[in-house]
């Protein structure tokens, strides 16, 4: 069955839209002009308790009014023009995240997440600007036409962002990924499928985040850290592996934030 769920000549307005929500008497709706223009995603659990960790943060807004998740939004002190939250868990989450965000004023994103990586040569830690991600996640196929990657273009204004990782050390790499919600079916077999594309990691995010920027024409980008490396053969036993994954996170947050208060 072909996948036909985006229609571009529909002009018609959605029956209610992330503003009209975020004003409904189901949320707390926030004021004007709360957000500044810029806004980096974190879809990972420890990110923000990191940041507020490592940086004087200041809440400006403690419950984003969003539809299906509502992440608390920070800025760092003296640093007003750029905002940190949690991207959400997974497709459905990070498109609500997106879109209310963009309904209060945000006109330019960045989305940094963490990927199973199942690449024969990749390794915890490892930092991966994608050019282009694998959509097997659902949501993308409403904001665009149903293609079987999404680009991940790098706009000029992020142009330095992987030398800039380079420079303090990280492994980095250009190594297409995948999205995929269906946590429980990574099979060894689709996994050995998704090699044979050459991709080498996994996430739930980033195809609907991208769909999602790309319908808004918003300037975007994304990269992944490697968080864990899952077994190439069914004898072998995935594991976190968290000696490893706790300090790399952290460094790997803490220099993501002070690229974006550098410039």
């Amino acid at each position: 069955m072909k996948i036909d769920w985006f229609n571009e000549n529909d002009k018609s307005r959605s029956v209610f839209d992330a503003k009209e929500h975020s004003k409904s008497e189901h949320r707390e709706p926030i004021g004007e002009n709360v957000l500044p223009k810029r806004a980096v995603l974190f879809c990972m659990g420890k990110a923000l308790g990191i940041i507020k960790e490592n940086f004087k943060t200041k809440t400006i807004v403690e419950k984003l009014p969003g539809f299906v998740t509502r992440p608390e939004v920070v800025i760092v002190e003296g640093h007003e023009d750029v905002c940190f939250l949690h991207g959400g868990y997974g497709a459905p989450q990070t498109a609500d995240v997106v879109e209310t965000l963009h309904a209060h004023g945000v006109e330019e994103f960045m989305l940094f997440g963490m990927i199973g990586g199942f690449g024969k040569e990749i390794q915890i830690g490892d930092v991966t600007f994608p050019k282009k991600v694998r959509a097997e996640d659902g949501i993308s196929f409403h904001y665009g036409k149903a293609t079987e990657y999404i680009d991940n273009s790098c706009p000029e204004i992020f142009s330095d962002m992987k030398q800039y990782f380079e420079d303090l050390g990280h492994n980095c790499l250009e190594e297409n990924i995948v999205t995929c919600g269906a946590v429980f079916r990574q099979t060894f077999e689709k996994e050995e499928s998704w090699r044979k594309k050459g991709l080498v990691g996994v996430e739930m995010e980033c195809a609907s985040f991208l769909a999602t920027c790309k319908f808004l024409n918003v300037p975007h980008y994304s990269a992944f850290f490697v968080s864990d490396k899952h077994p190439l053969k069914e004898s072998d036993k995935w594991t976190w592996k968290t000696e490893k994954f706790t300090p790399i996170q952290r460094k790997f947050v803490c220099d993501a934030v002070n690229y974006f208060l550098k410039k």
